[in-house]
């Protein structure tokens, strides 16, 4: 499962948990978690079948990482770390082998209900799993 390989990777990047520790949630960021902190998503998977078999070869996906802070420059800087971990990644990641990651999109904004500065930043990831 991609998901449980980008957690693992990102939680093993020095840069990344220097900021945020354990603070690393898939989907869903608990109450009351301390910022900063990021959750990250999987959405939009295409699958690509070899041929031959009919079995699935290749999966396509988006995966969005949101990073949370009190302030736009401490998200935003998440944010750009998360880029350089995974913008041009290439190669096993856990059980997974990846074929391509490439970050398309960056958007910054304040959510009043939780009173945080968001970036998100979503990367187009091709892989075999």
């Amino acid at each position: 499962m991609i998901e449980a390989n980008i957690y693992s990777y990102l939680q093993s990047v020095t840069d990344i948990t220097n900021v945020i520790g354990d603070r690393l949630y898939a989907l869903v960021i608990p109450a009351d978690t301390q910022t900063p902190c990021a959750a990250f998503k999987k959405s939009d998977t295409n699958f690509f079948r070899d041929i031959a078999t009919n079995k699935i070869d290749m999966r396509e996906s988006i995966i969005t990482v949101a990073c949370f802070d009190d302030s736009l420059f401490g998200a935003a800087d998440l944010s750009e770390k998360i880029i350089t971990a995974l913008d041009n990644f290439v190669g096993a990641m856990g059980a997974a082998h990846i074929a391509k990651c490439h970050a398309f999109e960056e958007l910054n904004y304040y959510e009043p209900e939780l009173k945080q500065f968001i970036s998100e930043v979503s990367f187009n990831i091709g892989y075999e799993e």
